[in-house]
């Protein structure tokens, strides 16, 4: 069984999902005795991100579309390949410190009447994003 499933939609961003993804492999190295899946709804294969994936991320389920349903939509697109007990949709801009994920599923198994949970968001220059919640 999958602990946690990650999705994320890409949509010209492939910089910042190479990043993101790096970011995800580091945590997932750190916490192994999670399984995680990643899942990347891929609006824009064709600005090298579908090669890219193919290759250096093949750990990586794509699914590849050509119509941009926005955030939510395109998220939507993930669900029926979703094994996970738990979802984390994540931007393709966010970079995920190696504990978070280990920390979010912690708190998420210890009590049961969490239905669902933001991580802190912290801003390229240091400041906390008082968006996140």
């Amino acid at each position: 069984m999958v602990d946690i499933s990650i999705v994320i939609v890409n949509f010209n961003t492939p910089q910042l999902l190479r990043n993101c993804l790096d970011s995800i492999l580091a945590a997932r190295k750190a916490t192994p005795k999670l399984k995680i899946e990643t899942i990347v709804v891929n609006v824009t294969p064709e600005d090298g991100s579908g090669d890219f994936l193919a290759k250096k991320y093949n750990w990586v389920k794509q699914i590849k579309t050509t119509a941009n349903d926005g955030f939510s939509g395109n998220n939507n697109k993930a669900l029926p390949y979703v094994q996970g007990k738990y979802i984390l949709f994540l931007n393709s801009d966010t970079k995920v410190e190696k504990d978070t994920i280990s920390f979010i599923h912690s708190r998420l198994e210890k009590d049961s009447q969490i239905g669902a949970a933001t991580c802190k968001t912290v801003l390229a220059d240091g400041r906390f994003d008082p968006d996140c919640h």
